[in-house]
């Protein structure tokens, strides 16, 4: 009976082992098969659409790399700036970028505006034949430092001792002191103003050439304002003499002084000092055409070397223009 009972109780023992040791390999594959599908949740098509990504995503994806606003949100189609479209090696604007990893030269930097033609008017004197030097002798020369030069590289006559140079003994004359500002007059070694000069000498012709130091501080009211009061005084002064506006000449591009003074003003002053010639009932010489290079600045072979002044060659270049471009009184010639 006693060996009977305790066959039974080894029996269930072992039954209870066997259960036990089911139940041990339950949980594990279930603790297994846990831990394979929540690897498997690194594939984003299985997750929860709502769920917020916060690794990098797959570069198919339209994910944002993290859950922050993105620095752009706008749809690539629907932006106007950068074109997407344009071949990548390219740029949207070809006229304003260069291909990646080039430089281009700096283009050199001309003058156009120098080379833009007068309107048309009466009072520029044309083309004459040659009026020769009697010509030239008659004529008084009132300027500023462009004027002035003829003294030392002795063009007229009398050379350096020439009498037909008004100037103020500095050399210096702008037009908003024109009036008022006294020339060195050599015919009596005097301090007088153009007006006086004109009174005393009588000239037969007077040609003006101002305005250049002008064109850096006078607006157009003020510049034609002081011109048109100088040509009258002298007018008023010396009623025969033939007054003749010429042009202000151009600078070269070695000139250091651009910021204030250069050819784009001067071309705008020019035609200012036509409306001068044209308001007073005088002629207008328009020797700058005859001056500059192909770019529109003061030609190399006529400046001193200081890009606003001439040398010899440059005035004599301003004499012959001025000889082949006559008063319509000498010789009949008209304009």
């Amino acid at each position: 009976m006693k060996e009977n009972e305790y066959f039974d109780n080894s029996l269930f023992m072992k039954l209870v082992c066997i259960l036990a040791a089911i139940a041990l390999v339950c949980v594990l594959v279930f603790v297994l098969v846990g831990a394979i599908s929540g690897g498997s949740q690194e594939n984003p098509e299985e997750t929860d659409p709502y769920e917020e990504w916060t690794f990098a995503p797959d570069a198919n994806t339209n994910e944002p790399v993290t859950t922050e606003t993105p620095v752009t949100t706008a749809d690539p189609d629907t932006t106007t700036a950068p074109d997407t479209t344009a071949d990548p090696g390219t740029t949207a604007d070809p006229g304003t970028a260069d291909a990646p990893g080039t430089t281009t030269a700096p283009a050199t930097t001309a003058a156009p505006s120098a080379l833009t033609p007068l309107p048309e008017s009466s009072a520029i004197l044309g083309e004459t034949p040659d009026a020769g030097q009697a010509y030239q002798d008659s004529i008084v020369f009132l300027g500023d430092s462009t004027t002035y030069g003829m003294i030392p590289y002795a063009v007229l006559a009398e050379g350096k001792q020439t009498k037909q140079v008004w100037t103020p003994s500095s050399g210096t004359l702008t037009l908003d002191q024109a009036v008022k500002k006294k020339i060195y007059f050599p015919d009596t070694d005097a301090e007088v103003t153009a007006a006086e000069a004109a009174a005393a000498k009588q000239p037969a012709f007077l040609i003006i050439t101002l305005g250049v130091n002008g064109v850096s501080f006078m607006n157009e009211e003020q510049f034609v304002t002081e011109y048109v009061k100088l040509v009258q005084s002298i007018q008023a002064a010396s009623p025969k003499t033939q007054i003749i506006l010429q042009s202000i000449f151009p600078v070269a591009s070695n000139y250091d002084k651009l910021d204030r003074i250069n050819n784009e003003k001067i071309t705008l002053a020019n035609t200012w000092v036509l409306k001068v010639a044209e308001t007073c009932g005088i002629p207008y010489l328009n020797t700058a055409s005859i001056l500059h290079d192909e770019n529109g600045w003061l030609h190399a072979s006529f400046q001193n070397g200081d890009g606003m002044h001439f040398n010899e060659v440059g005035f004599r270049a301003v004499l012959n223009y001025i000889r082949t471009h006559a008063h319509p009184t000498v010789g009949g010639d008209e304009h």
